[in-house]
């Protein structure tokens, strides 16, 4: 099986004991993990579409 992809190893399968914190960023609630001693996006909470679109909620972005 191959798997292409831009996303890092550990964004596309995160070690067993990732720890998910829920947390407001811009506004917006997003799931945050811990990867590599960086806390960066890995979901946005949101019923509005254009929030998806909006590259600062991609998954893998570091929260400053």
């Amino acid at each position: 099986m191959f798997l292409y992809t831009t996303q890092p190893y550990d964004m596309v399968f995160p070690p067993q004991e990732v720890g998910y914190e829920k947390m407001v960023f811009k506004t917006r609630h997003v799931f945050v993990s811990e990867v590599n001693g960086r806390r960066v996006i890995s979901q946005l909470l949101s019923t509005n579409p254009k929030d998806f679109l909006n590259p600062d909620f991609f998954p893998g972005n570091e929260i400053n």
